[in-house]
C-alpha cells in the first residue's frame, strides 16, 4: 500500500510543464514533501542534464532528517525519485555536489558507510 503524498511546488494544470517552471516554485524554505507522517523542506535546487536535483531537509524529527531527490520530466509528468536519504546534512551536501557533475572536495561523509 503506497502512502499519499504531496509535493505542493509541482506545476499543476493542463499545460507544457518544464523542469525551469518546476524550479521556480523552489524556494528555500518551501514545503517540498508531504505525507501524514513526513514533511521537507527545500534546502537548495538545480537544474543539471536535464534533471531537477533537490536538497531537502525534514521538518519533523526522523532518523534521516535529509534528503537528496532527483526530478525528471517524462511525458509532462515530473517523475520524483528519492536519490538519498542522510543521516547527516554533510552527506547531503556531498550528494547533491556529485550529482552535479562537480569535484566534491569534503572526503567521506558518514552515510558513505551506510
Amino acid at each position: 500500500m503506497k502512502l499519499p503524498s504531496k509535493y505542493p511546488c509541482c506545476p499543476q494544470g493542463e499545460h507544457e510543464h518544464s523542469l525551469d517552471e518546476y524550479l521556480e516554485n523552489l524556494k528555500p524554505g518551501a514545503l517540498f514533501f508531504e505525507t501524514k507522517y513526513a514533511k521537507s523542506l527545500v534546502v537548495e535546487a538545480v537544474i543539471h542534464n536535464d534533471k531537477l536535483i533537490v536538497r531537502t531537509e525534514s521538518a519533523v524529527e526522523t532518523m534521516k532528517p535529509y534528503h537528496v531527490v532527483v526530478i525528471t520530466l517524462v511525458n509532462n509528468t515530473f517523475v520524483h525519485e528519492l536519490y538519498s536519504s542522510c543521516f547527516e546534512e554533510l552527506s547531503s551536501q556531498k550528494y547533491y555536489t556529485v550529482l552535479q557533475d562537480k569535484e566534491w572536495s569534503g572526503g567521506i561523509v558518514f552515510d558513505d558507510y551506510c
